[in-house]
């Protein structure tokens, strides 16, 4: 996840992705690239997911 000052997740740096998420969302991102350089603009639904998923995994 990426955070503003404020502390708000506003953008998330890909790792990996699979075939599943290239069907999903179609053109995979390559490792690194963030969301937002992939031109995709999430709902903020999507960053509260996000946001919930990382910290799980952190």
């Amino acid at each position: 996840m990426i955070y503003n000052a404020s502390g708000q997740a506003v953008d998330f740096r890909y790792v990996e992705t699979n075939p599943a998420f290239e069907r999903q969302t179609g053109p995979r991102p390559q490792p690194g690239q963030t969301m937002r350089e992939t031109g995709w603009r999430p709902l903020r639904e999507c960053r509260v997911f996000y946001r919930g998923l990382m910290s799980m995994i952190e």
